[in-house]
């Protein structure tokens, strides 16, 4: 019974070791990812750089490595080398676009080590565009290169990468990076531009409030000429009207027509006076003009 015992327990632990060994057998490769086998710190053959998907490799003797193969991206930065720069410099920080080409030229150079990525870029950027035979300067390609001279540095910039395994597809600006005393000078000078553009605008304002014052101080003297020159026609249609009327009541009763006519008269020159009075002056005129058929009555009615 032991000895049953025994044998489980062994065959139970040699289960167990041969799980463990086909663990350290089996590699997995994401996507984007590009796996490199080493031995002794040192990658082997070409054909043991692995592909996305599951693979086997030799456990304790060979150790896989995961390379990033996407598009990646880091941020370097320059100082504006500009001669109107030279006073007031502007750091420029800019972005790279790049990849991994050769992975085991790649991991040999520099370890995987993104800040050493970094820092070789920068240095062979630096180198090229310090170089006389480059058609323009740093600034120049960052802030208004044209594509054409654009894939020119990069070819180049390529070239000089080549030997450390990775290849560059972008470089474009970032932002800018102002010292306190050119962000101060920048501040100031947006201030009195705004300032400026202000003034300018009050004035402008003002003009045309001033012309469109004048506009409507014209247009109410015109109305109002115009008010007055048809108040005066109506008027003197009226006057001729009543000229009209007074003729034709002349013509068919001459007393009544002047009696009439004094009224109007009289009316006019004493609008102020008092009832009364106005209706005993009335009768004084009919009695003056001797219209004895005429009844003045005190509710201002001719009967």
């Amino acid at each position: 019974m032991s000895i049953l015992r025994k044998k489980i327990h062994f065959l139970f632990g040699a289960l167990i070791v041969l799980f463990f060994i086909l663990y350290r057998c089996i590699i997995i490769i994401p996507e984007g990812y590009t796996g490199l086998v080493l031995s002794e710190e040192k990658s082997v053959h070409p054909a043991h750089t692995l592909k996305p998907g599951i693979h086997f490799i030799i456990p304790f003797f060979m150790r896989p490595i995961l390379l990033d193969s996407r598009l990646q991206t880091f941020t370097v930065t320059e100082v504006g080398d500009e001669h109107y720069l030279q006073k007031y410099p502007i750091t420029i920080a800019y972005y790279v676009n790049w990849f991994i080409n050769h992975p085991r030229r790649f991991y040999k150079k520099t370890k995987n080590n993104l800040q050493s990525i970094k820092q070789q870029v920068h240095q062979q950027l630096t180198a090229l565009f310090r170089d006389k035979n480059t058609p323009l300067s740093f600034n120049q390609l960052i802030l208004k290169g044209t594509p054409s001279q654009m894939k020119f540095v990069l070819s180049i910039a390529n070239k000089k990468l080549e030997p450390i395994g990775i290849k560059l597809t972008q470089i474009g600006f970032q932002q800018l990076v102002l010292s306190p005393d050119v962000r101060e000078r920048l501040v100031d000078a947006m201030r009195t531009q705004q300032e400026t553009n202000a003034i300018a605008l009050r004035a402008e304002g003002k003009a045309n409030a001033e012309l469109i014052r004048a506009h409507a101080d014209h247009s109410a003297t015109l109305i109002l000429a115009q008010a007055r020159e048809k108040a005066a026609h109506i008027c003197a249609q009226g006057d001729a009207e009543a000229a009209k009327r007074y003729n034709q009541a002349y013509t068919k009763n001459p007393t009544f027509a002047r009696l009439y006519l004094d009224l109007q008269i009289y009316q006019r020159g004493f609008k102020k006076t008092t009832k009364h009075a106005f209706m005993s002056n009335m009768k004084d005129v009919a009695r003056q003009n001797d219209v004895p058929q005429i009844k003045l009555t005190e509710t201002n009615t001719l009967e």
